[in-house]
């Protein structure tokens, strides 16, 4: 029983880990695509 108890325990720790990893990446990733846009933007008005 305490041992079911531990393996759940670390199960859900890796899912948060996971979690909170593809958070932050997805938000490097939107970070880096709004540059880009902006970017984009620049060059339309310089035309």
């Amino acid at each position: 029983m305490p041992c079911d108890k531990q393996n759940v325990n670390q199960k859900f720790k890796k899912r948060i880990f996971f979690i909170e990893y593809f958070l932050k990446r997805r938000q490097k990733e939107k970070k880096k695509t709004n540059k880009k846009r902006h970017q984009s933007v620049l060059k339309i008005k310089n035309l």
